[in-house]
């Protein structure tokens, strides 16, 4: 009896000393390793760029003279409406619409603003006719690079457009609409940068990123266009314009 406790005594003495040594080798790396989900690089730029102060003020002291000099961070455009154009089809999917775009695409080029990637765009929509609501509203893009480009948008909240959205499109010279990818907002990101605000009346949860679009582009011009829900109570929204390489080409 004595002899068989003697044995199981060293026994549970060596499970327990690999235990210890397991817990101190490997458990530790594992945990290392296994690092919580952050927010994607792109999007901390996106957001990053999409709030920033529009414009800066640097002050240069000379001696008794105190200059003021505005540091502009922002490219101004305007979204146009494009109804003498005959461009008034909501979806622009039909082969009439494309050989609008085509026939056009030459003109709308040199009428339209052009908006830029990697910097923070105020997007100032026209104002329609009066009795008339236009949704629809449309720049020009000349894309350098061929990827996926990714669309962050936001605006001044109000307790009128807090549930309202924008949606873009980017048609190439044939008409033909660019391939969308799957809306793109990770948990990580809303989480982050989502906010309690207080408008007129009322206390929001508001994610600061109002959207992102994903599109795949080439190296080539595009008709961008602005589809806003209530264009009646969003004047002015952000824009920012960044690059991805596209994996699946």
């Amino acid at each position: 009896m004595k002899f068989i406790n003697k044995n199981i005594l060293i026994l549970l003495f060596c499970l327990l000393f690999i235990s210890i040594f397991s817990c101190d080798n490997i458990l530790p790396q594992q945990y290392q390793e296994a690092e919580e989900p952050t927010v994607p690089e792109i999007d901390q730029e996106g957001y990053n760029l999409l709030t920033r102060e529009l414009v800066l003020q640097d002050t240069v002291i000379n001696g008794n003279d105190t200059t003021y000099n505005d540091i502009v961070q922002h490219h101004k455009a305007k979204a146009k409406i494009l109804r003498n154009l005959m461009l008034t089809d909501t979806s622009i999917i039909d082969s009439s619409d494309s050989y609008i775009i085509n026939s056009e695409f030459s003109s709308l080029s040199s009428q339209l603003d052009t908006i830029y990637s990697d910097t923070t765009i105020l997007i100032k929509k026209s104002t329609p006719e009066e009795g008339l609501e236009e949704k629809n509203h449309y720049t020009f893009f000349d894309s350098n690079e061929n990827g996926i480009i990714n669309c962050y948008i936001t605006w001044e909240f109000t307790e009128a457009n807090i549930d309202n959205y924008i949606g873009m499109d980017f048609y190439d010279s044939n008409g033909e609409r660019c391939e969308q990818h799957p809306l793109s907002l990770s948990l990580e990101t809303i989480n982050e940068y989502t906010e309690i605000d207080t408008l007129e009346t009322t206390i929001r949860a508001i994610t600061k990123i109002r959207s992102k679009l994903r599109f795949s582009v080439n190296k080539d011009s595009y008709l961008v266009r602005f589809h806003i829900s209530e264009p009646t109570v969003i004047d002015n929204f952000r824009l920012v314009l960044l690059y991805e390489e596209n994996n699946n080409q």
